[in-house]
Formats: structure tokens, C-alpha cells, sequence
């Protein structure tokens, strides 16, 4: 890639914020401390750039991720200023050579917690930010700088600067991941295991003889997470199973799947993760089902209820919502079946209900799980046909408003993996889960968890479950009382309106 072609990519950015509202701020090129969390980092090719156009060499010095370059800040009565300011004008004295970094604010490279992850976002301290608020405007220039910056020249221009993706804060909006060029080493497989996507037959086949108790028994439910959680397929002493890897910790996102489990298999299986994790206190067994709860505790484990799934009788689940479905018809909302050709759109629409829900929550959990969620709806999207997924969209003004997603999870059920839409439109919801419950052949219909979080629990239990299905983390017990959580299952099972 040549110097002219990143140059003009990098001047060729168009900036969101409207140049008298930057004239007018009182916040940009400004910070508390020397620290400068964030101050603009440069390339080394903005560097020379910035040395041609007036620069002292002494404004830069070298990054701590190399070959990155951080600024020096000077002092400024009661705070800090990048060197290139001048209070006086509120302009910047290299603004025609000023770096990526700066042209592309309110929107920041950021990475999530493990740093394992390159995440675009932007910041909310930004006042235009704040007058604009999650709006599409918002979400179509994020869309525009993640194109830009996944083409050839922006994945250069990343690779030249590693340290643009600063620290998580709390105040950004994740808009999406992006395509990182330089991607942190990953942990070689256990022994023994291979990873997951090259042996999907032998793990159908094992999920199917262990009866799908829950939704996360089914391929739909683990292969759209391969961005953020690795996964092996093996066998512990006689059992098949499955390893995960998550930022770094090893955990069993399913039982081992032998046709029937003993306790010799099940401290096998957390003598292997011992070793995997280092002794760190991460080890367990995710996504058992509540009939299996008794016979750990036999064996002397700890249970901890993760979350809830919600089982409703598809028609009594239709006709609850063929009201509000049929108004739609006298609207210019209109629903056809998912197509992979609608991915995009979708995506989009994704992209702006999460940064809605972004503004509207505080809870790190919640906006983790919208983060995560774009690698997930990605991965279902354009991977429905391979997974066995349909669904439907809804449509106006000429854009998808909704989608639904699903699987069968198997002949008596068929789960719910996704709904987003846009509230700006009433009655999508409605019409989405109206249509779905006509095409399935299932009796039932799993709405899957509610995470932990008491509003996505209220929403599910709004619909009248028939069911409450609990689903447990199971670990090693530590040594003081036990703590067992047996009876929960047994209520939670009773649950319906």
C-alpha cells in the first residue's frame, strides 16, 4: 500500500460533527492528567506527515505497543493540551495533517475487556453526541467508518498502529466489532481435541442422544459464537465432550454427552480443566438441565442457577398475538420469511436497536451482551441455511423493521433465537412471532434465557410461559457449607400464568 493511498484515505475521512459545533467545545484536545487516556496516538507515517507540516519531533514519543507513537502534553493552567492546540483560536495548528485518531472522533477504536477483541465505538461526552443521541445518523456513519477501516488501506493503517484500540469505558456505545489485522496469538487446543466445526456429525449425533434439554443442546446455539469463544470437540474418559476457551479461562459449555454420566467422568473432566486454567478458579460445567442438579450434589459439586428458559404452547402463543398482528395488516408493515440476502439489512437494524438499548441501560452485563451480540446475529445471518435456521422479516419505509430467527431444537420443540426490531414501528413484534407460530410444526416454543436480568425475565414472563426451565453452572465445591439451589429447580418448573 502506498504512502499517497493511505494519505488519501486517511484525508478522504468525512467528519460526523459539524465544524462550528468542534469550534464551539470546550472538551476535545483538553484532559485531566498527563495520563491522557485519550489523547491522539499516531502511526509512524502520521508522524512524518505531521514533522512536514510544522511539527516538533519532541511532541511525539514512542507508544508502549509499538510501532504506535503517543503524544507529549503540555501543561495547561488547571489541566493538560494536546501540543497542537491553541487555546487561544480553539483550533488545532496541524489540522490539515491531523491523524485518524482525531478525524474520526466522537467515534474511538476500543477493545473489549480481555483485549482480545477491536471493537468500533463512540463516545458520549461529546455534546453533539449527546444532542444527536442513538439515532440512524448515528449508526450509518458507523457503518460508513467500519467499511473504510475493513478495506486494504484501513487495515493498514491499523497494523501501523496498534494502539489505537484504547481501553473500554463506560461512556461509549459499541457500534460493531471490527476485522482486527493483527489479532492476538491464540491458546493451542488441548490435547486430544479438535476444534468443533470438524466434527458437527459426531456432536449432532451426541446432542441428539442426550435428549436437548435446553436450547444450548443444538449446533445453532455454539457455532455463531466460534468469534468470541473457541471451542473443541474430544472425548473425557468414555464421554464425548466439549472445551471452551474464553479470554483465556477453559470451561465445558455443555455436560459431557455419554448416555449416562458417572462421577469418575465428571472429576476427569474437572482434573482436565485444572490443568487448563492453571488452578485459577474458573473451572465448571455450563448448561445443566435441572433433572441432572441432584446427582452432582451427590457427587459433592456446587450448583448456581445461571438463568431461566421460557417454554409456551405455540398456540396459545398465537393467539395471543394474532391481535396485534392482524392490525398490521391494515398498515405498510408487511412480513415474508428470512432470506440470507436480507443479512445486511438486518445487521444494520441490529446496529441501531443495540445502541438504542445502549442508552437506555447502565448494566455492564446487558451492554456486554449487546456487544457480543453482533458477532452472534453475524454469524446467524449469513449462516442460516448451513444452521438449519428460518425466520421472518418485517418491512417498511424500505428498510427491515424486525427479524425472528429459529431453530428445531427437535421434534416437540423449536427455539426462539433471536428477535430485534425497530419500536418506531408498533406492531412488529407482534406480526414476527404471529407468523412464526403459523409455519412451525412444533407444539412448543422455546423463548430461550433471560441472562439473569430481571427486565428480560419480567418480558418472558409477560407471555405466559407454560414452563420455566432453570439452567445451572456446576463447579467444584469450596470448602465452608454447602450451597445447593435443587429447590429452585423445582419450583421454577411449575411456572405459567
Amino acid at each position: 500500500m502506498s504512502e499517497a493511498e493511505l494519505l488519501a484515505l486517511i484525508q478522504g475521512v468525512q467528519q460526523l460533527v459539524p465544524q462550528e459545533w468542534c469550534l464551539s467545545c470546550r472538551g476535545c484536545c483538553r484532559f485531566a492528567d498527563t495520563r491522557g487516556a485519550q489523547a491522539p496516538v499516531f502511526s509512524p507515517i502520521e508522524v512524518r506527515w505531521a514533522l512536514q507540516a510544522g511539527a516538533r519531533p519532541d511532541w511525539f514519543q514512542p507508544s508502549t505497543e509499538p510501532p504506535s507513537y503517543d503524544v507529549g502534553l503540555a501543561s495547561s493552567g488547571c489541566g493538560y493540551r494536546c501540543p497542537a492546540f491553541a487555546p487561544a483560536t480553539n483550533r488545532c495548528q496541524m489540522y490539515a495533517v491531523r491523524p485518524l485518531d482525531c478525524r474520526m472522533y466522537p467515534f474511538v477504536l476500543t477493545r473489549d475487556l480481555s483485549r482480545q477483541r477491536l471493537l468500533l465505538a463512540v463516545d458520549t461526552k461529546c455534546p453533539y453526541i449527546q444532542q444527536l443521541g442513538p439515532a440512524e445518523a448515528l449508526r450509518d456513519y458507523g457503518w460508513y467508518l467500519g467499511r473504510l477501516l475493513e478495506s486494504q488501506s484501513g487495515q493498514a493503517l491499523l497494523a501501523d498502529n496498534p494502539a489505537l484500540g484504547g481501553r473500554p469505558r463506560d461512556e461509549f456505545w459499541t457500534i460493531h466489532p471490527l476485522n482486527d489485522p493483527v489479532p492476538p496469538p491464540l491458546r493451542p487446543s488441548p490435547t486430544g481435541f479438535h476444534p468443533l466445526g470438524a466434527r458437527l456429525a459426531a456432536f449432532e449425533a451426541a446432542l441428539e442422544r442426550a435428549g436437548r434439554p435446553l436450547s444450548a443442546y443444538h449446533c445453532a446455539a455454539w457455532l455463531p459464537w466460534q468469534d468470541l469463544v473457541r471451542l473443541w470437540w474430544g472425548s473425557v474418559g468414555t464421554h464425548p465432550c466439549v472445551v471452551a476457551e474464553q479470554a483465556g479461562g477453559y470451561f465445558l459449555p455443555l455436560p459431557p454427552l455419554g448416555s449416562r454420566l458417572t462421577s469418575d467422568v465428571v472429576a476427569q473432566a474437572f482434573a482436565l480443566l485444572h490443568d487448563l486454567n492453571g488452578g485459577a478458579a474458573v473451572s465448571r460445567i455450563e448448561n445443566v438441565p435441572s433433572t441432572m442438579i441432584a446427582i452432582f450434589h451427590e457427587w459433592g459439586y456446587e450448583s448456581r442457577l445461571v438463568e431461566q428458559e421460557y417454554l409456551y404452547n405455540r398456540l396459545t402463543l398465537a393467539r395471543r398475538y394474532e391481535s396485534g398482528a392482524r392490525q398490521t395488516f391494515r398498515t405498510s408493515l408487511a412480513a415474508r420469511m428470512y432470506h440470507p440476502t436480507d443479512a445486511e439489512q438486518c445487521l444494520r437494524l441490529y446496529t441501531l436497536w443495540a445502541l438504542r438499548r445502549q442508552a437506555a441501560v447502565s448494566d455492564l452485563q446487558a451492554r456486554a451482551m449487546l456487544r457480543d451480540g453482533f458477532y452472534v446475529h453475524r454469524r446467524w445471518l449469513e449462516g442460516a441455511s448451513a444452521l438449519g435456521i428460518r425466520g421472518f422479516v418485517v418491512e417498511a419505509a424500505g428498510e427491515i423493521q424486525g427479524y425472528t430467527l429459529g431453530v428445531d431444537l427437535s421434534a416437540e420443540v423449536f427455539v426462539i433465537i433471536a428477535e430485534v426490531t425497530n419500536v418506531e414501528f408498533q406492531g412488529v413484534a407482534s406480526r414476527l412471532t404471529w407468523e412464526l407460530c403459523r409455519v412451525v410444526d412444533q407444539p412448543w416454543i422455546n423463548g430461550m434465557g433471560d441472562a439473569g436480568l430481571e427486565t428480560l425475565a419480567r418480558a418472558k414472563a409477560a407471555d405466559c410461559p407454560q414452563r420455566v426451565l432453570p439452567v445451572y453452572a456446576v463447579t467444584p465445591r469450596l470448602p465452608g457449607p454447602a450451597v445447593r439451589s435443587g429447590s429452585k429447580s423445582r419450583a421454577g418448573e411449575r411456572g405459567g400464568c
